[in-house]
């Protein structure tokens, strides 16, 4: 059972409860002053008839002879009581008015000139038509009371569907889709009572619980970039030690190698051929080495205040002839001529040298790299951008690794974007790799510019 009905069949009840009472009280009221008419009536025609039969001249034969010429009828009876039939009623006590349930009777005392008892009149009136009445009222009235619970019950329907019911429905409709995990549900609260209340508490609740979702969302995805990201870090770190041992390992015997094969190239020319091979070869995994070192010696940074913008120019014109070689133009676009940051010079400069190599390499001829430098309130930016493949997103984080390439074999140690992320890391910054719209490759680092010295 609905709300709505629990309201109408309370209130309908209580209506039809108020008319049975109102009704009730009201009959008894109409049938008591009926019964006071009637007696009262009785009364008057027995006290009348009393007072006019001493007058007439005769014996009492003559006074019922009289009495019986008045008109009678069906509720209205008068007759003439001889003394003999009297009661013993006090003096003074008439007229004398009996009544029971079916009808009311007044007996009025008839005297002579001289106070003799000549005999009495006695008047019985019917209360059948005064029943009657009532028994029509009362029909009356129980008709209007179901027209009017009738009424009452259409009206309590209606009046409850538009003003509870409807609204009602919008909340359980709210709550299902609540529950269904659907969050932007918003009612339009109306009606200016409890449950438009009612309303805008759900309204909020929903907003409430979205905000909630969505910083838990926020947050979980918080948590996996940051697990990824330790995880990447201590890959690295594991990968520095790795590095730093096998540097130390591999540098003596490179040395002795490569110093043994310029001996043998010197004192034996016919295997001079050989001994240069074996030397290119050992001047390549020394080169190695020393990329091992560099990636396994970082964090001992001396930060100094330096104009990222200067920086910037610096690397471009040392790596002009690169750029030449490969037809490829450098760019340095800056809003302003001097960017400030605290940072260790030497390391940037390795981490843009790296990052415009890298540019430089995937560039087809004719087309430019581009280094966009800037700053915030609180870091500075760069951008080196290119017009190359691009890196699929499935790469992006894998770029980073140590040893990975994406260069043919011979071509990169796959330690360069390794080096810089541990740098920018270092720097407590950030880089990464975006697509460029249009095609080509984005790598843009981040550098908070109140770094502490």
């Amino acid at each position: 059972m609905t709300v709505t009905v629990k309201v109408a069949s309370i209130l309908v009840g209580l209506v039809a409860l108020v008319l049975l009472l109102a009704t009730t009280i009201g009959i008894r009221s109409e049938r008591a002053l009926l019964v006071s008419d009637i007696e009262r009536d009785a009364r008057l025609v027995a006290t009348s008839l009393a007072a006019v039969l001493p007058k007439v001249e005769g014996s009492g034969a003559d006074a019922e002879s009289l009495l019986g010429r008045v008109p009678r009828s069906d509720s209205l009876e008068v007759r003439w009581v001889p003394p003999s039939s009297l009661e013993a009623t006090p003096e003074g006590s008439y007229p004398v008015l009996h009544r029971d349930r079916a009808d009311v009777t007044a007996v009025a005392a008839v005297r002579s000139a001289d106070g003799s008892l000549l005999g009495a009149v006695s008047v019985r009136e019917s209360l059948e038509p005064a029943q009657a009445y009532v028994r029509r009222t009362l029909g009356s009235a129980a008709m209007a009371g179901a027209a009017i619970v009738v009424l009452a019950s259409a009206i309590s329907l209606i009046l409850g569907r538009a003003l509870v019911g409807i609204r009602i429905d919008e909340l359980i409709g709210a709550a299902d889709a609540v529950a269904r995990g659907s969050l932007d549900v918003r009612l339009r609260p109306r009606g200016g009572d409890e449950v438009e209340a009612l309303m805008t508490a759900v309204n909020r609740m929903t907003e409430q619980l979205d905000e909630a979702r969505t910083e838990t969302e926020e947050a979980i995805a918080a948590t996996r970039d940051a697990e990824a990201q330790l995880r990447h870090t201590e890959r690295l770190a594991t990968t520095g030690r790795l590095a730093a041992g096998l540097a130390h390992e591999l540098g003596t015997p490179l040395n002795v190698i490569s110093g043994r094969a310029t001996l043998i190239a010197d004192a034996v020319p016919e295997a001079a051929a050989n001994a240069t091979i074996i030397q290119q070869q050992a001047e390549r995994v020394t080169r190695l080495v020393a990329r091992l070192l560099e990636f396994a010696r970082r964090g001992n940074l001396a930060r100094t205040a330096t104009d990222m913008v200067g920086l910037c120019r610096r690397v471009c014109r040392l790596l002009g002839p690169e750029a030449e070689g490969r037809d490829v133009e450098l760019l340095v676009r800056a809003p302003a001529d001097w960017v400030p940051a605290r940072v260790d010079t030497l390391q940037m400069e390795q981490v843009v040298t790296n990052l415009l190599l890298n540019a430089l390499q995937a560039a087809p001829p004719g087309s430019a790299v581009e280094l966009d430098v800037s700053a915030g309130r609180r870091q500075a930016r760069l951008e080196v951008s290119d017009r190359g493949p691009g890196i699929p997103e499935a790469l992006r984080l894998a770029v980073f690794d140590p040893f990975f390439t994406t260069k043919p074999v011979g071509e990169g140690t796959g330690l360069g974007l390794s080096i810089v992320h541990g740098i920018v890391q270092d720097h407590e910054g950030t880089v990464a790799v975006l697509p460029r719209e249009g095609g080509g490759a984005r790598f843009v680092v981040t550098i908070p510019v109140g770094t502490p010295a």
